[in-house]
């Protein structure tokens, strides 16, 4: 019987019977193109959003920054009137699709800039004060602010008073239980208030706090030219023998001095009006005290360190008169102690490079620059916003603070 030859199997496929196959296949492709581009899309509205809102803020900065040249600008102009620059409006951001508008508001004690930048339907605001030409806004340091128990701080409303320092290390503020601080307080740009800022439950700080937009810059002080070229004289401390001055405070006498060292109990008077040099070291031994007498002022230039014993004293008897007594700290005074004898220290001091540590039982008044600052006791401290000797002749403008909506 012959062998039957076996056909291969060949599966056949109706005609068609593809074609539903690939109809949900193309639909599948379709809807995830379909969701990628969504995707896609999405992807590029939020990023033209974003653009957006910083293209804003660039423009609401470069308002700022045009409004606060203008503002030095006029400054400039002598002899000054005291009002602010014209708002402008809708400004074209030169290389970007955005405007700025600008006011200027003249607050009283400071000036007030509202910056706003716009591009598309983003919108952005900054705001910021600046006041007439002084560094003496309260309290500022380049690092630490340690303000120990109790201590009680008051100031004028709308002073500007301000806490601030530069840093932004931990702890580079510390308020202790029951402080109170009638402004703001300020730490170096980028800082973290949480960990810059070390304050108590019982704290209370009745302004703002936050990180400042940029360093503040503290200069070093220069000696004035007419001390400079003064004639050094040795310090030798007479009981009873006062520094004179001049009668006539627009010219004080310039003394340049090789120390000051005033021993145990004894009482050195400045009398007249004085500008001071000390080249070296200025000591206050147990119960001395240095004083400006009523209707006297001493401008004092610190070229060594302030050294304190116990009991003593730095007074200025000019009651609410602190710039009587006004003290300057050289790059070589690294450290002052002050300690005020009477009831009230009246005074402003300005030691930029030194480690500024008050002892204070009663009251203090006036303001204070150093590279850091230390309340060791539970004093009052009041701020006394410093007058401007030429009003109608500012020098600059000093930037208070700065923050945005």
């Amino acid at each position: 019987m012959p062998n039957k030859i076996k056909k291969p199997l060949i599966k056949r496929f109706r005609s068609g019977s593809v074609l539903p196959f690939a109809v949900t296949m193309v639909i599948l492709l379709f809807i995830i193109g379909l969701g990628l581009t969504r995707l896609g899309l999405g992807a590029r509205l939020a990023s033209a959003k974003t653009t957006a809102q910083l293209t804003a803020r660039a423009a609401a900065d470069a308002g700022f920054i045009q409004a606060m040249r203008l503002m030095n600008a006029r400054l400039a102009a002598k002899p000054w009137d005291g009002s602010p620059i014209a708002s402008v409006s809708d400004v074209p951001l030169a290389g970007a699709d955005a405007t700025f508008s600008y006011t200027v508001t003249d607050a009283g004690s400071y000036y007030q800039i509202a910056s706003t930048g716009k591009s598309g339907s983003a919108e952005k605001t900054v705001y910021g004060r600046l006041a007439i030409g002084s560094l003496l806004f309260g309290i500022g340091v380049k690092d630490i602010i340690d303000v120990k128990v109790g201590a009680i701080f008051n100031a004028p409303a709308d002073s500007g008073f301000a806490i601030r320092t530069n840093s932004v290390v931990d702890n580079a503020i510390v308020l202790k239980s029951g402080v109170t601080i009638p402004g703001d307080v300020i730490c170096g740009p980028g800082g973290n208030t949480d960990d810059v800022v070390n304050i108590k439950s019982s704290t209370v700080i009745t302004g703002e706090t936050y990180s400042a937009m940029d360093e503040i810059d503290f200069p070093p002080v220069v000696l004035p030219a007419d001390l400079q070229s003064t004639a050094l004289t040795n310090y030798n401390y007479v009981a009873g023998t006062p520094i004179v001055g001049n009668a006539d405070p627009a010219n004080p006498r310039c003394v340049k001095l090789d120390k000051i060292d005033i021993p145990n109990g004894g009482i050195q008077i400045i009398q007249g009006h004085c500008k001071i040099y000390v080249v070296g070291t200025t000591t206050l031994r147990q119960s001395a005290e240095l004083i400006v007498d009523s209707g006297a002022s001493m401008q004092m230039y610190l070229g060594g360190n302030m050294v304190a014993g116990n009991s003593n004293g730095l007074d200025n008897l000019n009651t609410n008169l602190p710039e009587a007594l006004t003290i300057y700290g050289l790059s070589t005074c690294t450290q002052m102690d002050l300690k005020a004898k009477g009831d009230v220290f009246f005074g402003y001091v300005y030691v930029p490079d030194a480690a500024l540590r008050v002892y204070a039982k009663n009251t203090l008044a006036g303001a204070f620059v150093g590279k850091s600052f230390t309340l060791t006791n539970s004093a009052s401290f009041t701020f006394i916003p410093p007058t401007n000797t030429d009003d109608n002749d500012p020098d600059s403008y000093l930037f208070l603070r700065w923050w945005e909506e």
